[in-house]
């Protein structure tokens, strides 16, 4: 493609994009004033939702009789419309002069934020009061700008903060004018995040050709119909990018000449050397190939980890310590604890493929972190606890009135038929593939095996709020 071409297709781009820049301006979201005659179709948008949801809220608000509730709504929505007005026949103000012009939103504001805490009758008003002052508070997104935020953030979490509060009412009153204000309420929130979408996602966008908001009358403004809205939001689009466009053409005036014509034309330069551009490279040379290279190897070098020394397990023994016997570190075999009595606790801990057995009646019993054991217990006056174990099998003789299984892999509890009938109480908590034998019908009967549950269902309530667990069962 030749430069005259590209001139001729630059041309006609910028041609197009100014077009559409200055029909744009006139009804779009940008701000009014290319034409007396014409306002931007935002202004009339807003209007319509003050006509319809605004006060719709209004009017199931006194239905209701919620005190004081509408003149609060009122005084916020309409300074926020005349605001719309402003925004479309002014340029940007400074902060202080936008805050004095919000002074009657604010002031609403504030007053639905004390009457959560000194409304009148909060008893019965309280958590409308609450919904109130969230629907209220969600006119500040036109303060809202970047880094601080952004109007459609603060809409949406508005929105979720009155159906918060609104449900909290439902719930406790179910009558058709609570459930007509509430749903109010809704279609108000859901229209004016709908607007701020369309028309100030990021930011007010004022006119810049615009008055001085001090000098704004809100009376003698113009308002456009609403069904202008949608066929005036593509052409503001048209003027944001006409406006990059701009910049970019400014940009390269400023440095002497058209910039984005002389890089084509070196590439187009570069290209045409065919092959040759390849020419200015540096050359490979046969002694700088990896291949012919005396002072590297393919070969590496894998070098042994230091192997860690094991750590001697300390020695077996069964003691009477501090008021207590303990078993500890046995590898193997038998061990037999025969000199405890009904006022004893045994801890047994730290053994491996060990059978203990305790032969007399002994007030507790603690199994931790053993694994392959297996314990013979006669009875117990209080419990049997077992913690940090795997694949350890309890057989209980007599009696144990508390069982307790935590943290264990592959427990087992066989029960005779008269530990069976004293109708042990036992616990479980984070545990896998336990089991629990138990005597069949009759002495002759095999034992039954009965699996402990480990995988639980958890339903939630939206109405009550509550939360129901069961057990999961398989079959197959």
């Amino acid at each position: 493609m030749s430069q005259a071409d590209l001139l001729s297709r630059l041309e006609s781009v910028t041609s197009r994009s100014e077009k559409l820049a200055s029909q744009g301006f006139k009804g779009g979201s940008g701000g009014g004033g290319g034409d007396d005659n014409e306002v931007a179709a935002f202004v009339g948008a807003y209007q319509s939702i003050m006509d319809n949801q605004v006060k719709n809220v209004i009017k199931t608000i006194n239905e209701l009789g919620i005190p004081d509730a509408a003149q609060w709504i009122q005084q916020g929505f309409d300074n926020i419309n005349n605001l719309m007005k402003a925004v479309a026949t002014c340029k940007k103000p400074s902060d202080q002069d936008l805050m004095g012009f919000l002074k009657p939103g604010v002031e609403a504001i504030q007053a639905a934020d004390n009457a959560r805490v000194k409304g009148k009758d909060t008893k019965t008003w309280g958590d409308h009061y609450k919904t109130v002052y969230e629907i209220v508070n969600s006119i500040s997104w036109v303060t809202m700008h970047v880094p601080m935020g952004t109007p459609k953030s603060h809409v949406e979490a508005q929105e979720q903060a009155t159906d918060f509060n609104g449900n909290r009412v439902i719930k406790n009153k179910k009558d058709d004018k609570t459930k007509a204000w509430f749903d109010s309420l809704k279609a108000l929130n859901k229209a004016q995040k709908e607007f701020v979408c369309e028309y100030f996602k990021t930011e007010l966008n004022w006119n810049p050709k615009g008055g001085d908001l001090k000098s704004f009358d809100s009376k003698n403004a113009k308002v456009a119909s609403s069904s202008s809205s949608s066929s005036s939001a593509t052409p503001s689009k048209a003027a944001s990018s006409s406006a990059k466009v701009e910049k970019e053409e400014e940009k390269g005036g400023d440095k002497g000449g058209d910039t984005n014509v002389g890089n084509i034309n070196a590439v187009f330069g570069e290209l045409s050397k065919g092959l040759a551009v390849t020419s200015g490279l540096k050359k490979v040379t046969a002694d700088q190939k990896t291949k012919n290279r005396t002072d590297r190897t393919g070969l590496v070098e894998i070098k042994e980890a230091p192997k860690k020394a094991k750590k001697e397990k300390p020695a077996s023994k069964t003691e009477y310590v501090g008021g207590r016997w303990l078993v500890a570190n046995y590898n193997e075999g038998l061990q037999v604890v025969d000199k405890a009595d009904m006022k004893s606790n045994v801890y047994i801990t730290n053994c491996d493929d060990t059978t203990v057995q305790i032969k007399q009646k002994v007030k507790s019993i603690t199994i931790d972190s053993c694994s392959q054991c297996r314990f013979y217990i006669d009875e117990v006056v209080s419990s049997v606890e077992v913690v940090n174990c795997k694949s350890v099998t309890l057989f209980i003789n007599t009696k144990a009135p508390s069982i307790s299984i935590e943290k264990s892999q592959s427990p087992r509890i066989v029960l005779t038929r008269s530990a069976y009938n004293a109708n042990p109480d036992i616990y479980t908590s984070n545990i896998s593939a336990m089991n629990i034998e138990i005597p069949g019908a009759k002495d002759s009967d095999d034992n039954i095996e009965l699996p402990v549950p480990e995988q639980f269902l958890t339903k939630l309530d939206c109405k009550t709020g509550k939360a129901t667990t069961t057990q999961v069962t398989h079959g197959g």
